[in-house]
């Protein structure tokens, strides 16, 4: 009966997030992110494919993850946030596998509740980005890890290199590898036996997980082409390295961020008082943190979104010092997870009850969408630094020029030149510099021969300017 209990009150969690995503997924477009991938999946779904002609900047792994979604959407940008929130929802229950490795019951509720505490985390459960998707991986990995560190299975740890090739795939995810290693580590010198047995050990262990994670790389990036998805990922980034404009210090972005650095500082402390307790699973925890702040203190750029893929080895190894240093109260625990649960609940509800009645786009954006459907042609194409039109229009850029990030253009990926010669083989009906960074691109607007600056009274954006096509 106390199980049946449980189950029913984990079951009755997942619902309510299942029940308040489908109520926020209508909420405010922010991030110029969503308009590209959105759009970029559209080109994807009309026959462009990804890498080749479309330009996409994330891995392999993010686009299958979520493209079976575009022939049940459309254009709809709900359904595919709603495919990242049920990403989430599988992250969440791969908590319940951690903690249930761990041997420790309350330890996935309470991670679940900091989570869904962090803004950026469950912000980021609801937005069509990669950061949520890859986390949901990594934890999957984690908890085959611990699998295989309990049971000795190498099916487990074939099972641990699937799932974090496949989170390496989706955002170059490189925070869990250490972790991963250190893991294999243990578990190649786990046991009894001679040093050249362990040895032995460790040497299978490295060679099937290297096996495993070139096979899934194969798998995910041969169709595409391996010199597109390097094209347009991996030397991309490179590119963008040096832009820091827009991006922040860790240590910044954490000042204002301020649940997930209290959560951070709790877990600094509590470590130190637990660490003669730390099994092999509580080591790999607690470096997976630390190996995480230690990447995101050197990558550049580094945006307010990446927060949340830090956010859950911080959470994670928190949340298990936290049950860890109770077990000597454990009469505690029940209640101090409980009480965190329902302030998240709270929060959620509230996010709820403010977000009814939101529209997508604001009134401004929403005039651009209206100016360009009066302006344009089914059929016709549209290019806009605000990807979020294209998108809801309908009417979609050439798919080299689905991405007119800030970064793409100040990173030189995309130039004036590149960008003249493809409107000039393409020509676009319309030209829409909305938000700016657009004219942040050397010789905009003198490279549009053949167009023509129109103005629109019902236009209220005074840094909008839409050029038509001629003839």
């Amino acid at each position: 009966m106390k199980r049946l209990i449980v189950f029913g009150l984990i079951g009755s969690l997942f619902l309510f997030l299942a029940w308040s995503d489908v109520a926020l997924a209508g909420h405010p477009v922010t991030d110029n992110d969503e308009g590209i991938y959105l759009t970029s999946f559209l080109l994807i779904r009309k026959g462009f494919p990804a890498y080749a002609e479309t330009f996409f900047s994330q891995p392999p792994g993010f686009l299958l993850s979520l493209y079976p979604l575009v022939s049940l959407s459309g254009n709809h940008l709900e359904t595919f946030r709603l495919g990242v929130a049920a990403w989430s929802l599988v992250g969440i229950g791969a908590l319940f596998w951690i903690g249930k490795e761990l041997g420790k019951r309350w330890f996935a509720p309470l991670a679940s509740a900091l989570l869904y505490l962090i803004p950026h985390y469950y912000g980021q459960t609801l937005v069509l980005q990669s950061d949520a998707i890859v986390t949901t991986f990594t934890l999957l990995s984690l908890g085959a890890l611990f699998r295989f560190l309990r049971t000795g299975q190498l099916l487990w740890f074939a099972a641990t290199a699937v799932a974090y090739a496949v989170a390496f795939w989706t955002k170059f995810d490189v925070t869990f590898l250490p972790p991963l290693l250190l893991g294999i580590y243990l578990a190649g010198g786990a046991g009894t036996g001679n040093m050249a047995h362990r040895r032995e050990r460790l040497g299978r262990a490295y060679r099937v997980c290297s096996g495993v994670v070139a096979a899934v790389s194969g798998v995910l990036a041969i169709p595409f082409g391996v010199g597109n998805v390097f094209s347009n990922t991996v030397w991309y980034r490179m590119q963008s390295e040096g832009v820091a404009a827009g991006a922040a210090s860790l240590v910044s972005l954490l000042s204002t961020e301020r649940m997930l650095s209290v959560v951070l500082l709790i877990g600094a402390v509590l470590v130190w008082s637990v660490r003669n307790r730390l099994k092999d699973m509580g080591q790999v925890l607690i470096f997976w943190a630390g190996s995480s702040l230690l990447f995101f203190s050197l990558y550049r750029p580094f945006f307010p979104h990446h927060l949340a893929i830090l956010a859950v080895p911080v959470v994670v190894a928190t949340a298990y010092v936290i049950v860890l240093s109770m077990e000597r109260r454990r009469e505690l625990i029940a209640p101090f997870t409980i009480l965190l649960l329902v302030a998240a609940i709270g929060v959620r509800m509230q996010l709820v009850r403010t977000s009814a009645g939101s529209a997508l786009l604001d009134p401004e954006r929403q005039e651009g969408v209206a100016f360009i459907l009066r302006s344009t042609k089914p059929g016709d194409g549209v290019v806009s630094d605000e990807a979020i039109f294209s998108a809801l229009s309908g009417r979609l850029p050439p798919p080299e020029l689905s991405d007119l990030s800030y970064v793409r253009i100040a990173s030189g990926n995309m130039t004036s030149q590149r960008f003249a010669g493809i409107i000039q083989s393409e020509k676009p009906a319309l030209i829409v510099a909305w938000n700016g960074r657009l004219k942040t691109m050397n010789g905009f607007p003198e490279v549009l021969s053949g167009y023509r600056k129109i103005s629109d009274p019902s236009i209220h954006n005074p840094g909008a300017a839409f050029y038509r096509l001629q003839g």
